[in-house]
Parts: C-alpha cells; sequence; structure tokens
C-alpha cells in the first residue's frame, strides 16, 4: 500500500500557479516592451494606403469608415501625446508622395501636431 500524501495538495498547488504568473511576469518585464502584433501593423498600412492612396475600385463603405476612425485615434493621440505611433509613421513613409521626399513628409507631419520628436517648429 502506498503511503497517503504528506500535507494538504491544495495550498502547494495554490503556490505553484502563484510561483509560475511571478515567473512569467518578471521574464516578460526583463525582455522589455513587445512589438506591436503584425495584424495591428499590416492594418494601419492597410488604411494608411486606402485613404491616402486609394485603389481605383472603391472598398466597402464600412472599411474606409473603420480605417478613417483607426487614423483619427492615431492622430489624436499624436496631437495630445507628441508622440506618433510607429506604425502609422512607416506606413507613411511608404506612400508615393512622401517615399523620397523627407520635407513635405515633415512639413505633413507638422501640420498635424507641431511636435518636437518630429523636430517641428512650435
Amino acid at each position: 500500500m502506498a503511503a497517503p500524501p504528506a500535507g494538504n495538495p491544495k495550498p502547494m498547488a495554490i503556490i505553484l500557479v502563484f510561483s509560475a504568473i511571478i515567473l512569467f511576469t518578471v521574464t516578460s518585464a526583463a525582455t522589455g516592451p513587445e512589438p506591436p502584433p503584425k495584424w495591428r501593423r499590416s492594418s494601419v498600412e492597410t488604411c494608411v494606403r486606402l485613404l491616402f492612396d486609394p485603389p481605383p475600385q472603391p472598398p466597402p463603405k464600412l472599411k474606409v469608415i473603420l480605417c478613417r476612425d483607426l487614423l483619427r485615434t492615431i492622430i489624436t493621440s499624436f496631437k495630445i501625446t507628441g508622440k506618433l505611433s510607429p506604425e502609422y509613421l512607416e506606413a507613411i513613409k511608404k506612400l508615393p508622395k512622401y517615399k523620397n521626399n523627407p520635407s513635405v513628409l515633415k512639413k505633413f507631419l507638422c501640420g498635424l501636431s507641431p511636435s518636437k520628436e518630429i523636430g517641428c517648429q512650435e
């Protein structure tokens, strides 16, 4: 016959779960911030292309509305914090209008919000 287990297994299980949570939290914090998920990068890029460089075939109305809301949120955040979303900035830089023309890009971004991060005069 096997000997009965020593002690109550419930507190041991609770300690084990909390230890795992603490270990995960510490290791996650030590690695630094994670890059934005790929779906977020692609949705920002898709919306920028859709609104700034529209395709010949008109997209669904709902998609245009959602894209406008997404970009409006990014711009509002930029106006409040002075920090521009890196996904948005990369997507804007890929547009033909701004691709090889940094002065036009800077003028456009400074028109959104005069941010020192971009180098605008306040």
